[in-house]
C-alpha cells in the first residue's frame, strides 16, 4: 500500500501557486535542488507528470490540475482540523465566496444565508475586492466561488453561471418626487450619486442617458452599494439600483422610486473552478440558488 508524502503534496501545492520552483524556494525558506528531488519523487509515486516544462516555466499538466484540487482540498481540511482543536470555533466546514463590492448586498446576504442553509454544519467566510483580484484567488483555489456582474471569458480553468438579471431603476430622497413627471428626461441637470467609472453598468447608464440626450451633476462615484445608498438618503442625489436592491432600500429609508431605464439591465454571474472534483456546496448553490 503506498502512503501519502504530505511534504511532497505541500511542496508541489507551493510549486504550483507560485509558478516556479525558484519563487516556491523564497516562499519556503527551501532550497531548489531539494524542491526539484521532492516534486520528482511525487511525480515517480503518482506515475504522471504533474508539470510541463518550456522555457524555464512551469505549466500544470491535466494530472497535475487534478492534483492540485486534491490537493487545496486535503490542506483546508488540515486547517479545519487544527480550527477544531486550537480555536473557540464550533467545528465545520468552510466555504470561501468573495464578492466585488459593487454587487448588492441584498444578493450576496441570499447567497450566504442559502449556502449556510444548505451546508448545515459549516460556516461561511466571505471576502470582498476588485473582479481581477477575486478571480485571481479563484483560480488558485483560495476561493470556492465569486459573485461578479462581470461575466470572465478568458480563463480556461474557470465557469460562469448566470444567476439573475435585473432592470434599473433611478431611486431617491422624496424631495425629488416632481421627477417622476417626463421620466427620463426630468433627470436633465439633476444631481447624482453614481458607479464608478470602471463598472459596466455605470458605462451602460451613461451611454443611454447620453442617447437621450440627458445630462446631470454628478455629485459623488462610489463603489460601494451601501455608500451610494447612504448618500442618496440623505438627499445628495438620485441613485441607479437595481430594481429587487431598490425595493429593499425603499423599505427602510422612505426612498421613492423615480422610474426605470428600460433599456438597462444587470447581469449577475457565479465563477467557479471547472473542477475535476466538484465541491458539494458548490453543486448545490449551482443547481439551487436563483439569486433573486
Amino acid at each position: 500500500m503506498k502512503w501519502l508524502n504530505y511534504h511532497h503534496l505541500l511542496y508541489f501545492r507551493e510549486i504550483a501557486k507560485a509558478g516556479s520552483i525558484a519563487k516556491a524556494s523564497e516562499k519556503l525558506l527551501v532550497g531548489q535542488p531539494a524542491l526539484s528531488h521532492q516534486l520528482k519523487q511525487l511525480e515517480e509515486s503518482l506515475g504522471v507528470l504533474l508539470f510541463e516544462r518550456k522555457h524555464r516555466s512551469l505549466n500544470l499538466t491535466e494530472a497535475g490540475k487534478r492534483a492540485l484540487l486534491y490537493a487545496e482540498e486535503i490542506f483546508n481540511k488540515g486547517e479545519e482540523f487544527l480550527d477544531a482543536f486550537n480555536s473557540k470555533v464550533i467545528p465545520g466546514k468552510r466555504y470561501r465566496i468573495g464578492s466585488i463590492a459593487s454587487i448588492p448586498k441584498t444578493l450576496a446576504a441570499n447567497l450566504v444565508q442559502f449556502a449556510l442553509e444548505s451546508e448545515g454544519d459549516g460556516h461561511v467566510s466571505t471576502f470582498e475586492g476588485e473582479n481581477e483580484d477575486l478571480i485571481h484567488k479563484l483560480e488558485k483555489h483560495d476561493l470556492d466561488i465569486v459573485l461578479t456582474n462581470q461575466i470572465v471569458e478568458s480563463y480556461v480553468s474557470l465557469e460562469n453561471f448566470l444567476i439573475a438579471e435585473s432592470s434599473i431603476s433611478v431611486f431617491g430622497h422624496k424631495c425629488f418626487k416632481s421627477l417622476r413627471h417626463d421620466f427620463p428626461k426630468s433627470l436633465h441637470g439633476a444631481p447624482m450619486v453614481m458607479q464608478t467609472m470602471h463598472s459596466k453598468l455605470r458605462s451602460d447608464i451613461d451611454t443611454e442617458l447620453e442617447s437621450l440626450g440627458i445630462k446631470y451633476e454628478l455629485k459623488a462615484q462610489c463603489q460601494d452599494y451601501a455608500v451610494k445608498k447612504l448618500l442618496a438618503a440623505k438627499g445628495t442625489g438620485l441613485v441607479f439600483l437595481p430594481d429587487f436592491e431598490g425595493e429593499e432600500f425603499m423599505k427602510t429609508t422612505g426612498m421613492i422610486k423615480i422610474g426605470t431605464i428600460e433599456r438597462v439591465t444587470e447581469k449577475y454571474w457565479l465563477i467557479t473552478s471547472s473542477k475535476v472534483v466538484k465541491n458539494a456546496l458548490t453543486s448545490r448553490i449551482l443547481e439551487g440558488f436563483k439569486g433573486i
